[in-house]
């Protein structure tokens, strides 16, 4: 059986009723309302060219986080140096209070003096 166009009409009216104002996506309608503007910023970056746009801030983020793991290693880097450095110092503090009191204690600790 045929639809007539009236039938056609009121299926149209019906989905257009149903899906005004509400986004298939599954976002929140606070979140829905910023999309335009996050597709702008995208169009934005790209002069005009969102396709252009999203890949200028994919390769940002990429940057990013190329940037951030260089980070972490140089900051583990740094805090094993420091570690060390202290541990080091602290070392030689030890053996040069170990020394003077040997020698307070006229006792020869076979370093040369």
């Amino acid at each position: 059986m045929a639809l007539s166009d009236d039938d056609k009409k009121e299926i149209a009216r019906i989905i257009e009723k149903t899906m005004q104002g509400s986004c298939m996506c599954g976002l929140a309608a606070s979140s829905q309302a910023e999309m335009g503007h996050l597709v702008g910023r995208f169009r934005d970056m790209g002069d005009g060219n969102l396709n252009k746009g999203i890949e200028e801030a994919s390769d940002a983020i990429k940057a990013w986080i190329k940037i951030r793991r260089r980070g972490e290693k140089i900051g583990g880097a740094v805090a094993c140096f420091i570690a060390v450095s202290i541990a080091g110092g602290f070392g030689t503090l030890l053996w040069i209070g170990i020394r003077f009191a040997l020698k307070m204690l006229n006792v020869d600790a076979g370093v040369k003096q």
